[in-house]
């Protein structure tokens, strides 16, 4: 596949159709397939997610590019776990949010860092429309 071509996103997207397939009935993770993006949500103790992501790529000889993906782990502990988790052979980082588009989604699920982002983004918007009404012409 060609990447910034036209077709790349919907040749990807049939390619990697198959991918909540390989794990089976006992575990399914949600998985949202946008544009060149797989995402996938599940229950950490539900199954072992990264083994049978290794399957599925060792499968179709499709290797990741491990400087965009991480790991997310929703939970609202103080003392949160500390949990490695490898793919390919390299470890995944853990980051504490993440921007799923435009939405900033941290660990413990509170929303004040995408509020502040979208108040931030409305003073910038309407700081421009104020100096489009305001003139430095004085009239006499």
């Amino acid at each position: 596949m060609i990447q910034g071509s036209v077709l790349g996103p919907l040749l990807f997207l049939l390619y990697v159709n198959d991918v909540t397939d390989v794990f089976g009935n006992k575990c399914r993770p949600t998985c949202k397939l946008y544009d060149d993006n797989i995402k996938l949500y599940s229950i950490v103790d539900q199954c072992e997610l990264r083994y049978m992501l290794q399957q599925w790529s060792d499968m179709w000889q499709l290797s990741y590019f491990i400087q965009k993906c991480n790991v997310l782990y929703l939970d609202n502990r103080k003392n949160k776990p500390n949990v490695s988790t490898v793919l390919g052979g390299e470890n995944i980082p853990q980051v504490s949010q993440v921007n799923n588009l435009w939405v900033i989604i941290d660990s413990e699920l509170k929303f004040d860092k995408h509020s502040n982002q979208i108040v931030s983004r409305a003073q910038q918007v309407a700081n421009l429309i104020h100096k489009c009404f305001v003139s430095k012409d004085k009239i006499y």
